[in-house]
């Protein structure tokens, strides 16, 4: 129990003069300083060499333990005296005052001085006495006294003038009483004095007089000669000179019964000026000529010495080196303690030495831990540790094991550091809790020995916060979760969800939370991610989400919104609560405060509801919760204005009369629709912007369930009278509200004239365009013809509004005499875009190639824009198409143009084509640029003429027939006969081929091998040229024999026309010799394998199977 008791206990760190290294560096240094000194205080003939030693060393390094091991050092100990004088812990005295009372006082108690010695005193004589009395003189304080006397104003005086003022009194009162009280009249007199009298006694016996001395004291007092001594003392204390200081240091060197060392130890540590001062003084006493019998030995770390001179780095440590050089002839280096296998020993040694065997489980990893943090430590930095851990363990005794306290007490300025934090940041308890949990302290090095488990967590929790352990297991993640809620962005919710206390913590954080914070909460906790957690942790999570949702709708919104918290609760609660969150929205946002119901805003609310809706493929329609909502017409239009073409989604309307009516109080002025008259239960008058009302009624006029016959009405009515400034306005509506194209009320000759007047300069301006748009939809191109200003947007909004002003068919066509370059223009953007509202088909038709070159479109463009048309099957057919399309090469172009009108114009021309007789139609396609052969050219082979009508059949039947006979040249690829012939129907020229085929064979025709090359395959395909073989291998095939196409052709087939020459038999002899012939010249492979076929053996064959014989 008593070794139980006793431990753990705290270290000393005074040096121990002894070197415990490995190396013994110390005590080698030691030696060499003792020799020294020796060996110069021997050698009586070195007397010029200062007695001052330099020894340099870091903080730590041992310079002390040097000193002290010196002072035990047997040349040393028995013959000199070491004095140390720490000079940091005597800053505040004057140096050498304090330097000299201490040394001379502690060499008198020691009895190294001792005698008697001189002393000269100012005024007066040289006097012998001992070194007591001499350090009384060098402690005593100069005076001067000045005394001063004055009456003293006591207690007595004040009672005995009271005493004369009251008796006076008294006596006046006497006087009258004499008749009726004598013996009290003559008593009251005396009654103030022998009051007074009473209180001086009592203040005298007080003050310890008695007797004789009372009766003085009273005496006095009367007579008024008490005198009092005031004594005034001035006090002089001066610092000795550089002279008396030398003197005293002379004495003592010369009457010391040993040689002195002193050593000025801590100089290092002194603030700047009193390090220069201080070593002004060492320099000037010890260094120039010093003292016989005294040494001086001064410690420092010339690193920190450099800090009191200079500002840069580089003339500080110039500086230092001089100052060094100037003051020390010798200067011994103390080298930092060689640590090697010695650290764990020493460190074991120290350990056990605080703490005994008690924590020798911990011993070995905090040994470990400490070496490899602090690699360069010295034996006061492992003194120190060791202490802060006993300190530690005396506070918590068993609560928080020892290897905790070493680490905290080793990563503390990590743990509480503020370095890493910005500059408008604080260390708060959420920056400490994130390096608690995440164990960011404990570095590379102790993070692989201790693992930063929940043991760990708590323990140092309990050390930082200064808490009990129970309570310390949950400041960190509470502390942590407290900040993640502020939305500090530092904080990442998901950094220590795998502790088992987060979910149990953030549980009890959300339901105990303030419900201002419950927006932050949510805002915080949808950043958190749930895929690595369990099943049951994350219905926990839910039910935290669905406690956060009914906080939130447990209060009315403060705005129309559908606000960040509300964008986040739906996606993680429940379904049941997720639908009651939206419908709460619903009904909320519809049902706002109606002194602050905002049209636009209830708009963007539902609507951003809507998207998000979408988005996340939630399954709620809103259309279908909100209820049909009336509101006046000046909130029904902000919210049209704001929702546009989507204002009918959200179930917001207002009574249509009323809007009519309130649109009427609405008048233009420039780009500004201003109410006029305030209309009912309108508070306020509103000016709308011109885009917002045309928008708005763009989106309007689409529902029938709102009219504006009133507003058109009024429109109509004062755009006649309109100025300048008020005629853009005017239209913009009348064409929203008007249905028809152009509009029916235009403006007047002189109203354009003045409108023109106004705007023609004015080229950027809304009015400009429009008058443009008036001007030339009426023919007038003056004014407009430098139309290459113009961009185009604005090419773009006068195409799009030229329809209001004039017929797009008849500009077509009108343009082509008025010649308008920027209607030409126009009309060309019209076209392209597909714009345009009224145009006659047959009339723009009838001239398309012009319009097409007088506005500079492409065919395909310019029957892509007429395609809109649908009144062609009432104005053009069979009858007339000849003559609206009198141009033919019209075709060319429409049938590579496919869409409905070109599909018809095509079809009807093929119609008409078809109802010609065939001996017209002969006539007519035999001239290449006649209108009906132009026509079938173009149309021929295409879907429109893929099976020939029958009288182009015929007149094809008739080609081929003429062709045969030699009556006409064979037609060349491409031309009109060879087309019409290439598209005949094979199922109606069987006929007319055997027909051919007989006139070769009868020989009422002589077939030639271009013929035969015409006519072979319709000879194969329908000639049944094996039906004649005879005559067909004697008048169709001999003759062509020797063409090599021909040969190639029959040879290439020579299955086919091998079967017409056998068939043939005889008929065919002639024709197997030119074939002999042919095998002799050129014994080609191809045409040997066919004489086989038709039974000739080759020569050479026969005769290598003689030789063989």
């Amino acid at each position: 129990m008593k070794k139980e008791n006793s431990y753990p206990r705290f270290i000393s760190n005074k040096p121990c003069g002894i070197d415990k290294f490995e190396g013994k560096s110390q005590e080698r240094l030691t030696n060499a300083i003792a020799n020294h000194i020796v060996s110069i205080d021997k050698n009586k003939t070195i007397k010029d060499l200062s007695r001052i030693i330099g020894l340099e060393g870091g903080w730590g390094v041992g310079k002390s333990n040097v000193i002290k091991q010196l002072n035990k050092h047997d040349d040393i100990r028995d013959n000199y005296y070491l004095f140390e004088y720490d000079a940091w812990g005597h800053q505040e005295d004057l140096q050498r005052r304090s330097f000299l009372e201490i040394l001379t006082a502690k060499l008198i108690d020691d009895e190294i001085l001792s005698g008697n010695t001189k002393i000269s005193i100012k005024g007066a004589e040289t006097e012998v006495i001992s070194w007591s009395q001499k350090l009384k003189y060098l402690l005593a304080r100069k005076t001067e006294n000045e005394i001063k006397k004055r009456p003293k104003l006591g207690i007595g005086v004040v009672a005995f003038v009271l005493a004369t003022i009251f008796t006076s009194i008294f006596t006046s009162i006497a006087d009258a009483l004499k008749e009726c009280c004598l013996v009290l009249s003559i008593i009251l007199p005396f009654i103030p004095f022998a009051i007074a009298t009473i209180i001086v006694l009592r203040v005298l016996r007080k003050k310890g007089k008695r007797g004789k001395e009372i009766f003085n004291e009273i005496l006095s007092i009367y007579n008024g000669k008490i005198e009092n001594e005031v004594t005034y003392e001035i006090i002089s204390e001066e610092e000795p000179s550089v002279t008396e200081f030398k003197k005293w240091m002379q004495d003592i060197s010369d009457h010391s019964n040993k040689k002195l060392i002193i050593v000025y130890d801590n100089m290092d540590r002194l603030p700047a000026e009193k390090v220069k001062q201080l070593w002004s003084s060492i320099h000037t006493f010890f260094s120039e000529d010093g003292f016989e019998n005294i040494w001086v030995i001064i410690p420092f770390d010339e690193k920190h010495l450099s800090c009191a001179f200079g500002e840069m780095k580089d003339e500080k440590e110039q500086l230092t080196r001089s100052f060094i050089s100037k003051t020390f002839p010798i200067v011994y280096r103390v080298t930092p303690p060689v640590i090697t296998t010695d650290f764990k020993n020493i460190f074991d040694q120290l350990f056990v030495e605080a703490f005994d065997d008690t924590e020798d489980e911990q011993q070995y990893e905090i040994n470990r831990i400490f070496r490899l943090e602090k690699p360069d430590a010295t034996v006061r930095d492992i003194i120190e540790y060791i202490n802060q851990l006993v300190a530690l363990k005396n506070i918590w005794l068993d609560e928080i094991d020892i290897l905790y306290i070493a680490i905290f007490v080793l990563r503390k300025d990590k743990i509480l550091s503020n370095k890493e934090l910005k500059e408008d940041e604080e260390l708060s308890n959420n920056h400490l809790a994130e390096r608690i949990l995440s164990g960011s302290y404990l570095g590379e090095y102790i993070s692989q020995i201790v693992q930063n488990d929940e043991d760990l967590q708590i323990n140092i929790a309990a050390l930082s916060y200064g808490v009990s352990k129970d309570k310390a297991a949950e400041i960190p993640m509470s502390k942590y979760i407290d900040g993640c809620f502020a939305l500090d962005k530092n904080r990442d919710i998901n950094k220590f969800t795998n502790s088992k206390n987060f979910i149990p913590i953030l549980g009890d954080k959300v339901a105990n939370a303030d419900n201002v914070l419950t927006d932050s909460i949510i805002k915080s906790l949808s950043l958190l991610n749930t895929e690595s957690f369990s099943e049951s942790d994350k219905g926990k999570i839910t039910s935290l989400w669905n406690r956060l949702a009914y906080k939130k709708m447990k209060s009315l919104p403060e705005k129309q919104e559908f606000s960040t918290p509300f964008q986040i609760l739906p996606l993680h609660t429940n379904l049941m609560v997720q639908r009651k969150l939206l419908q709460y929205l619903c009904i909320n946002i519809q049902q706002f405060d109606s002194n602050k119901f905002s049209g636009e805003s209830y708009f963007i609310a539902l609507n951003a509801m809507k998207d998000f809706i979408e988005k996340h493929n939630i399954e709620f329609d809103i259309t279908g919760e909100l209820q049909e909502k009336t509101t006046d017409p000046k909130t029904f239009l902000h919210y049209v204005i704001k929702a546009k073409e989507n204002y009918h989604l959200f179930k917001l309307n207002t009574d249509p009369d009323k809007l009519d009516e309130y649109l009427v109080t609405l008048f233009p002025e420039e780009d500004v629709w201003r109410q006029t008259i305030p209309s009912e239960n309108q508070n306020s008058i509103t000016d709308y912007s011109h885009s917002y009302i045309v928008d708005s009624l763009t989106n309007l006029c689409k529902d029938k369930s709102y009219k504006f016959d009133k507003f058109l009405n009024q429109v109509k009515q004062h755009l006649p009278d309109a100025e300048a400034r008020e005629f853009k306005p005017y239209l913009d509506v009348y064409k929203i509200l008007a249905d028809e194209k152009p509009l029916e009320v235009q403006l007047s000759s002189t109203q354009l004239q003045n409108i023109w007047s106004t705007y023609s300069a004015s080229f950027n301006t809304p009015e400009y365009l429009e008058s443009i748009t008036i001007w030339i939809a009426n023919g007038k191109g003056s004014g407009v013809d430098n139309n290459n200003d113009l961009s185009d947007e604005q090419i773009k909004y006068i195409a799009e509004n030229l329809d209001y002003y004039a017929d797009y068919g008849d500009l077509l066509i009108e343009n082509l005499s008025w010649s308008i370059p920027l209607l030409s223009q126009v009309l060309k953007y019209m076209t392209e875009n597909k714009l345009g509202h009224r145009l006659s088909l047959a009339e723009v038709l009838s001239k398309f190639f012009e319009i097409k070159n007088g506005i500079g479109v492409s065919e395909s463009t310019l029957l892509g824009q007429l395609n809109q048309w649908e009144d062609y099957e009432d104005t053009i057919d069979a009858s007339n198409i000849s003559q609206v399309l009198s141009d033919a090469q019209f075709f060319e172009f429409s049938k590579v143009t496919k869409n409905t009108l070109t599909d018809y114009l095509n079809t009807t021309v093929v119609e008409a084509l078809s109802e010609i007789q065939v001996d017209q139609l002969y006539a007519f396609i035999k001239q290449p640029t006649q209108y009906w052969t132009i026509v079938t050219d173009n149309l021929i082979g295409t879907d429109f003429i893929r099976a020939l009508p029958d009288n182009l059949t015929e007149v094809g039947k008739r080609f081929m027939d003429e062709i045969a006979t030699k009556q006409l040249a064979i037609p060349a690829q491409g031309t009109i006969i060879y087309k019409l012939i290439e598209n005949l129907d094979r199922r109606k020229t069987s006929a007319l081929i055997k027909d051919i085929r007989d006139k070769y064979c009868n020989s009422q025709s002589n077939i030639t091998p271009q013929l035969f090359i015409f006519f072979e395959e319709w000879f194969e395909n329908q000639g049944k040229l094996k039906d004649v073989a005879d005559r067909t291998t004697h008048k169709i095939i001999e003759p062509v024999i020797n063409d090599s196409t021909c040969l190639d052709i029959i040879i290439s087939k020579s299955d086919y026309y091998a079967d017409i020459i056998n068939s043939a038999g005889d008929d065919a002899t002639a024709l197997k010799d030119v074939i002999k012939m042919k095998i002799q010249n050129s014994p080609e492979e191809n045409l040997i394998s066919f004489a086989k076929k038709i039974g000739i053996e080759p020569e050479r064959e026969n005769k290598s199977k003689d030789k063989r014989k």
